[in-house]
Order: C-alpha cells, then structure tokens, then sequence
C-alpha cells in the first residue's frame, strides 16, 4: 500500500531545515530524556468535523520540569479514503499547539498504520494536559483506531 503523509505547514517546516526559526532553535532541552507515559484509544473513533475535537482516550496528564522539551508521539489505524484526509495535532493545555500538524489519508477504505511525532520545545515547570486532536479536511468521515499516544518529558524534581 503507498504511505501518504504530509506536514503542514510545509513550507514553515523546509524553512526550519533550512534556517531554524528561534522557536525551534529553543529546542535544546531534549537531551536527557524522560519520564514517558502513555495512553490508548482502543476502539474505533470517527469523525466529520472540519474543527479539532480531542480524539477519546488519547490525553495524558503529566508534571514537567522547567522549561524543557516535550515530545509526543502518536501510532494509530487511520482510515481516510483519499480524497478525504484526517489532520492531526497535539494539544498543550488547551492552547499551545506542537509542531507539526500532520495529515493522514489511506488509499483504499481500510485501516492503515500511521504514526506521527510532534515537540513542544519549551514548556514551562507544572502541572500539564497533552491531547491529541483531530479533524476531517473535507468533512467525510474519516477514523481512527488502535491508537497509542506516548509523552516523554523531564519530570519534576
């Protein structure tokens, strides 16, 4: 099966690897890597919004260190028959999102494996809630299955 995935934006992340932003300059905080914890969205989810919704089951509550970097990577079955597409993004406390944002699209009507890793290169000290979102481009319905979502993170000391 052809594997279609595609970062948005594309042209912020080209200028990344070109010449890295300050944002993602910021990122030296990855070093000595973690705590992880992880979540699981066992049965098949679905949508036809065209906004993010938080994706059931795929939230994990954590404490982190001072200023330090947060990765999150997300695995699940997608099933988004092109041309239908199924965005994806990982949410910080309800309002910072992470880079990237990630489509998905399968090119039959199954289930197909997907994965995505997305950074928060500076979160401060405290409490935290990542989520994992989702959303229907065309606003077909589009699904995800079997997902697991797994936080590393500097715990706080």
């Amino acid at each position: 099966m052809n594997l279609f995935v595609r970062l948005l934006p594309v042209s912020a992340f080209a200028a990344a690897l070109i010449a890295p932003s300050a944002s993602f300059a910021a990122v030296t905080h990855c070093d000595a890597l973690f705590f992880d914890s992880t979540a699981t969205v066992p049965t098949q989810q679905t949508t036809t919004s065209q906004t993010f919704v938080n994706l059931p089951g795929a939230a994990i509550n954590f404490s982190g260190g001072a200023d330090d970097c947060v990765i999150v990577q997300f695995s699940a079955q997608a099933r988004a028959k092109l041309p239908q597409k199924v965005r994806i993004r990982a949410v910080l406390n309800g309002e910072t999102v992470a880079f990237p944002l990630v489509e998905w699209s399968t090119p039959e009507n199954q289930y197909d494996g997907r994965s995505a890793t997305f950074i928060f290169p500076s979160v401060p000290s405290g409490d935290h809630t990542v989520r994992i979102q989702f959303l229907s481009v065309e606003g077909g319905t589009v699904a995800i299955a079997k997902g697991l979502m797994v936080v590393r993170f500097n715990g706080a000391t």
